[in-house]
């Protein structure tokens, strides 16, 4: 069954009804009905790790959903995190982040 646009919307621009968009989209009968890319996007949304929020990123670069680009494009990294301001963002997630986007925006 395929996902409704509007569930997958709040995942993507990231609204205050993401959390309960994702666990609806990754619970049946959704999940079975999302492409690779969806459901990067769903678990992206939602990650709260480093290593999970790469995992999907690599996804996204794979499949090369355009979707996914202002999701890309929101995600912080280098200075200004943390205590102070003064701690890296998401310090695993330099190099993926970069090839995610540009390999997406090569494929538009």
């Amino acid at each position: 069954r395929a996902a409704p646009p509007r569930l997958l919307d709040a995942c993507v621009r990231g609204t205050p009804a993401c959390v309960r968009a994702a666990a609806l989209l990754q619970g049946a009968p959704f999940a079975a009905g999302l492409t690779p890319g969806e459901r990067a996007l769903v678990a992206l949304s939602v990650a709260r790790t480093c290593a999970s929020r790469r995992a999907a990123i690599e996804t996204l670069e794979r499949e090369g959903d355009a979707r996914a680009l202002p999701v890309l494009r929101r995600i912080l990294t280098g200075r200004n995190c943390g205590f102070l301001r003064l701690e890296t963002c998401n310090p695993c997630l330099g190099a993926t982040l970069t090839n995610a986007t540009r390999a997406i925006e090569a494929r538009e």
